[in-house]
């Protein structure tokens, strides 16, 4: 089956890992991302983004990354570390796919077969990396419900 990446015709099937990243919504994500990113402060915006956490006063899986990728985009990393573990990488790979549309045609194409070839490897990598954030989320949720004390620090 061919798929379409940035005009060019590549063989792969339709769910390679490479054509959700290069696919429009993909993108658009990774723009809001980082516009907001750079738009919001660090402390918040006093609305509960998070809806499990408001009503259950614990964290979800990815409370913290707005803030996270807040303050990478003010260069402090420790805040953002600090925030949540995942949020540098987070925001690393919504830069890298917003910057990708800065490339030409032709370099655009050739990471895209770069990524098609690699499909399997970034398969195995983005799934072990949904898997340790998921694991950090339901480790952090055991600590907040065990010792509810520490629950302001999560």
């Amino acid at each position: 089956m061919f798929t379409r990446i940035h005009t060019e015709r590549v063989v792969r099937s339709p769910r390679s890992l490479a054509r959700i990243l290069a696919s429009p919504w993909s993108i658009g994500v990774a723009a809001l991302i980082v516009t907001l990113s750079l738009a919001l402060p660090v402390a918040g915006v006093d609305l509960p983004l998070c809806w499990f956490k408001a009503l259950t006063g614990l964290p979800c899986v990815g409370c913290g990354l707005t803030r996270s990728v807040t303050a990478l985009a003010q260069l402090r990393l420790a805040e953002a570390v600090h925030f949540h573990p995942f949020g540098p990488l987070v925001y690393a790979l919504a830069a890298l796919l917003v910057g990708q549309l800065a490339l030409g045609r032709r370099r655009r194409v050739r990471v895209a077969r770069f990524l098609l070839r690699h499909d399997a490897r970034l398969r195995l990598a983005y799934f072990g990396l949904v898997g340790a954030f998921l694991t950090f989320g339901v480790a952090r949720l055991v600590v907040a419900l065990l010792e509810p004390s520490l629950t302001a620090y999560l």
